[in-house]
């Protein structure tokens, strides 16, 4: 996840991850143009994370 984040991946957290519908959140307050973002996570990362 650092190579899509960068130095941002240290500022999520837990509750950015809706593990229901498989998207992790970008907070606005993080993200570089201060835009929220969602990106979906893929089956692999998602079972990842789970654990």
């Amino acid at each position: 996840m650092d190579r899509i984040l960068g130095s941002r991946s240290a500022t999520l957290r837990w509750e950015d991850i809706d593990f229901d519908s498989k998207v992790l959140r970008i907070r606005a307050e993080i993200a570089k143009n201060r835009q929220e973002h969602r990106l979906p996570l893929s089956d692999y990362l998602h079972k990842l994370l789970k654990r």
